[in-house]
């Protein structure tokens, strides 16, 4: 979870050590400069789950501990953000599902799926 008091950020110089004759450009994004980056709060919270089938562990008195792995890992993380926006609350859901891997080409090193 975290809460972000977003503010624009502007330039206040255009002194440049190398480039002497460009412009310096505002600090967002050049197709985005008819809109204007204002003030607002965020606040996020989200949560991630990961599984691998066939995982085995091995059991000690304190717990258990993994013993590497065969399989994929698939791991799904989901958030949920409030932002207010002059003077509008906006609701955003994002996730996002990833299967990673490893391919161990011996010599060749270590190949990583994601």
């Amino acid at each position: 979870m975290n809460y972000e008091n977003r503010l624009p950020v502007e330039n206040t110089t255009d002194f440049s050590f190398f480039r002497k004759n460009d412009t310096i450009l505002p600090n967002h994004p050049y197709e985005l400069a008819s809109i204007p980056f204002n003030k607002h709060q965020a606040l996020e919270a989200g949560f991630s789950i990961s599984w691998q089938p066939g995982q085995k562990y091995i059991e000690f008195p304190w717990g258990k501990a993994p013993l590497g792995y065969l399989t994929q890992l698939l791991t799904w993380n989901t958030a949920k953000a409030l932002i207010k926006l002059l003077e509008v609350m906006l609701i955003l859901i994002k996730w996002k599902f990833t299967v990673f891997d490893d391919v161990n080409l011996k010599l060749r090193g270590l190949f990583n799926i994601v």
